[in-house]
């Protein structure tokens, strides 16, 4: 992709960047987004809507699985003392039952 423009033009989201795309960085993009099928290039004409941020946000997937997982695992480390213990418990009592036997 290439930036040809840069414009406040009519978008409403501010700044508006004006590409030059390769159909194989589009597919890319739509194959990534998990939508649309590549059959709709073949048709794209100049002044044709493509609606290029639809599609699954990955990045707030993988953000929201990353703080998942770290608050998984900062309880997992709170509960490291106590299991350690509960074990030791229990592996003594195994032994004191096998020597009373």
């Amino acid at each position: 992709m290439r930036i040809l423009g840069v414009s406040e033009g009519p978008y409403p989201k501010g700044k508006t960047y004006i590409c030059e795309i390769s159909v194989s960085e589009l597919r890319k993009v739509m194959d990534k987004a998990g939508y649309r099928d590549g059959d709709e290039l073949e048709k794209l004409k100049a002044g044709t809507d493509f609606p290029i941020d639809e599609g699954f946000d990955f990045r707030s997937a993988i953000l929201a699985a990353s703080l998942q997982m770290k608050e998984g695992y900062d309880a997992f480390v709170k509960a490291v003392p106590v299991m350690t213990q509960f074990a030791s418990l229990v592996a003594g009592a195994e032994a004191k039952k096998e020597s009373a036997e």
